[in-house]
């Protein structure tokens, strides 16, 4: 059979003010760094910067503080601030020997011997994980204040004036973004989600949309 032949449709006739949804990129581990430095400086491109955009926001969430140095300081109008930034340190081996207990429950007690001095996963997700779940009251206060700001209507101003952007507070969304094979990122993106969700769910937000890009 012949396929249907293609139609030029006319262009969508959009009445009104078309909402903007509110949008939060949590970047997770190393690639996660890499993609959010190219996407807010994309945004500072097109739209000035990307701090005073009050329909964006952006976490990054790493165990290695010199990625988030080589990413993300340097270009002022591009780079982030500490407060968009969770570090997610290890602490020495002797420490988590003391709490054995408590990992074991579901990490194997071979890894807490094979932390690396340097502090970092070094790209084991085991590891990964415990810097996570050793720093998940930080982590969970940031993601909580991050997705209350975005269901929370509020006026941002940009060089005196107010921005006049409409937002739909009732459909934010959030993506994670991150390698499924990373150290950090791969290890801690499940657990990332369940934050954010209970973060919305908390907030009785229906309209909320989570999508992972790994």
């Amino acid at each position: 059979d012949e396929p249907p032949p293609i139609v030029d449709l006319p262009p969508l006739e959009l009445n009104g003010i078309q909402a903007r949804r509110p949008t939060l990129v949590i970047g997770l581990g190393g690639c996660g760094a890499k993609t959010l430095s190219a996407l807010t400086e994309r945004l500072t491109h097109q739209h000035g910067p990307y701090q005073e955009l009050s329909w964006f926001d952006a976490l990054y969430i790493d165990s290695d503080y010199d990625e988030f140095i080589k990413s993300f300081v340097g270009d002022e109008e591009a780079t982030f601030s500490e407060r968009q930034f969770i570090h997610l340190p290890l602490k020495p081996t002797q420490y988590y020997r003391q709490n054995t207990s408590e990992l074991t429950r579901w990490l194997s007690r071979r890894w807490i011997y094979n932390i690396p001095k340097s502090g970092k996963p070094d790209g084991v997700r085991p590891l990964g994980r415990l810097a996570l779940v050793d720093n998940i009251q930080q982590v969970e206060k940031q993601i909580d204040q991050a997705v209350a700001g975005m269901c929370q209507p509020h006026n941002r101003t940009v060089d005196g004036a107010q921005d006049e952007t409409h937002l739909d507070y009732e459909r934010p969304q959030v993506f994670l973004v991150g390698s499924i094979s990373g150290g950090t990122g791969g290890a801690i993106f499940a657990d990332v989600a369940q934050l954010v969700h209970r973060a919305f769910s908390e907030l009785d937000v229906s309209g909320a949309e989570i999508t992972c890009l790994l």
